[in-house]
């Protein structure tokens, strides 16, 4: 099951981890700040600029940073994100084998066409190991046992300017995403969001 939306934590199946018998589970949360008014989805969820997705039965996810400075020049900050989002999600439902978050994200820019730009993060939990694909000041962090064992690092140009996706001659693109690798154990929580600025 894939859905661009959810209202509960993720449960991820047991298999992941090599012999568990607990489950481990992902939550998402759009920063309240950031919600506005007609910026609902498909189950009324408000995400602001910001988009995401999870794909349960490929154990991947996803979230866009849209950036909101694209508002003062009339443009809703929130179209690209969820864009790359969607064809994010359609990137991992054609995927065959293993997911490769970096080639997601590069297959769905690809397919982006709306004005604007976003950070962007793209998970997947194989046997005992977490892969991810981040571009900009988004990213996750990785909590076992209450402490966090893994936060990842952020990518900018300078203070407030994070790397980004848009189709234009000077910003970033999927090439620039940073690839990372970190081992996990059943009971880990891993958290992603978007820069709080």
């Amino acid at each position: 099951m894939c859905d661009v939306c959810f209202e509960e934590p993720l449960s991820l199946p047991e298999d992941v981890f090599e012999n568990s018998g607990t489950s481990s589970f992902v939550c998402l949360q759009s920063q309240s700040s950031k919600r506005r008014a007609g910026t609902e989805d498909c189950c009324g969820c408000n995400l602001g600029e910001d988009a995401l997705f999870i794909c349960q039965d490929r154990n991947t996810t996803g979230d866009a940073d849209g950036i909101c400075s694209w508002a003062s020049k009339g443009m809703d900050a929130a179209e690209y994100a969820q864009e790359l989002m969607r064809n994010c999600l359609l990137a991992v439902q054609k995927e065959q084998g293993e997911i490769d978050p970096k080639r997601v994200i590069k297959q769905a820019y690809t397919c982006t066409v709306a004005k604007g730009s976003s950070t962007a993060c793209i998970m997947t939990v194989k046997p005992n190991s977490l892969h991810v694909a981040n571009v900009g000041d988004g990213g996750f962090a990785l909590i076992r046992n209450g402490v966090s064992i893994y936060p990842s690092p952020v990518k900018l140009h300078s203070f407030n300017q994070p790397y980004q996706l848009r189709k234009a001659s000077k910003a970033s693109d999927p090439s620039s995403a940073q690839k990372f690798e970190a081992p996990v154990k059943a009971g880990d929580i891993i958290v992603t969001a978007g820069a709080n600025r």
